[in-house]
């Protein structure tokens, strides 16, 4: 076990509902499904421009596509190209362009869309003030860029000192420079904090009602980092991953539901080379391109087949030459080395998009996607970014 001290604060999840949407009964299949042998509707091609982004699932504001209308496959997000990067929140998404700008849409109650105004957005709006951003980060309250000086840029809800630079504003509606904090090479934001690796390895967290960033302590040699709702992740050179935080799923992966207040080794896992966590459950990628899964399965969200919890990774069923992972609110994607898409868990809103409402233990292939570049699962809605061009 890992012996300095790091700050957590164990975070209550907010659920949100919509009434009266369709699905909002969970059902669940644990047979693999393709798409094209279920429902016209999932073999229908979406594809578009080089680099345009697709968004399914939950769309109070959330999918970009100029309406309000969820959708159970991909539907395109309005006015986007040259997209390198994603990110879903719970309900706002981000988009990074290859010139180094960022754009937003969704709910803007906290001034998460970063354009000045507390205006929500169906369509993308380009975030005020950032240029030469390499990374973005979107969570429940707030969301982060990473600039390629190594500079971290803050905006939304400040309700627990998320935006890093000891201001008492209760939000803010444009990026705010995260003081004393450089050197940064990754980030990871969630409900009320946000985690920063430095390129000495060192692991960073803001928010949590401090004022100014504070060192977790007890890593070294850290790659990644992924920050969940009471709990985080960190990746290290080695290929171990590390955890702290709440662990009433056993989402820490230590064969426990004890909380830790530092980092301590997941069990069984070693050749790691992707991290990804959300409210109570947590995924890795391994270096033979296989997915494993702990914590919470209320929803069948470990793809194990199986609705039961879990406190040590078990492998997730049917993945094999996998590229990238991201963890949703109770699903999750997992995108394959040939530009597919794979999604399993809860599915009331379509967010595994393959055509039904019907939730999944196992993986399903996400319809009419190919040549994805980049996936992130949301609250409840998931994004790609694709760079196949029109045809």
């Amino acid at each position: 076990m890992k012996r300095a001290v790091a700050l957590v604060s164990i975070l209550l999840t907010s659920v949100m509902v919509i009434a009266g949407c369709s699905g909002a009964n969970k059902t669940m299949s644990s047979t693999p499904v393709n798409p094209a042998s279920t429902t016209s509707a999932t073999t229908s091609s979406v594809n578009g421009g080089t680099n345009n982004v697709w968004a399914w699932g939950w769309n109070i504001v959330g999918l970009g596509d100029g309406t309000t209308t969820s959708s159970n496959i991909p539907v395109r997000v309005s006015g986007l190209s040259g997209v390198t990067a994603v990110s879903a929140g719970s309900g706002s998404g981000i988009a990074l362009k290859n010139d180094g700008t960022v754009w937003t849409w969704g709910s803007n109650d906290s001034g998460m869309l970063g354009n000045g105004t507390t205006t929500d957005s169906n369509v993308p709006v380009k975030v005020s003030g950032l240029s030469g951003v390499i990374s973005i980060s979107a969570s429940v309250d707030h969301n982060v860029a990473l600039e390629s000086d190594g500079t971290v840029w803050v905006w939304g809800l400040n309700n627990a000192s998320q935006l890093g630079n000891g201001t008492t504003a209760q939000y803010s509606d444009v990026p705010i420079e995260v003081g004393g904090l450089t050197g940064v090479t990754a980030i990871s934001a969630a409900e009320m904090y946000t985690l920063a690796l430095k390129n000495d390895g060192t692991v960073w967290t803001l928010g949590l009602d401090n004022k100014v960033p504070v060192q977790v302590g007890g890593l070294s040699g850290v790659t990644a980092v992924a920050a969940g709702t009471g709990f985080s992740l960190a990746l290290e050179n080695d290929g171990s991953v590390w955890a702290w935080g709440s662990n009433d799923f056993g989402q820490l992966g230590i064969g426990t539901t004890d909380d830790s207040n530092v980092p301590v080794q997941v069990s069984g896992l070693s050749g790691v080379t992707a991290i990804s966590v959300r409210v109570s459950q947590s995924l890795a990628l391994k270096n033979d391109g296989t997915v494993w899964a702990w914590g919470n399965n209320d929803s069948g969200q470990l793809g194990n087949g199986t609705t039961t919890n879990s406190n040590v990774p078990v492998q997730v069923s049917g993945l094999s030459g996998m590229s990238a992972i991201s963890v949703g609110e109770e699903f999750s994607l997992a995108l394959k080395k040939d530009g597919t898409v794979w999604a399993w868990g809860e599915d009331n809103y379509g967010q595994l998009g393959n055509g039904t409402t019907t939730g999944s233990d196992v993986p399903v292939q996400v319809g009419g996607l190919s040549g994805v570049t980049a996936i992130s699962a949301g609250g409840q809605f998931s994004l790609a970014s694709t760079n196949v061009s029109a045809r």
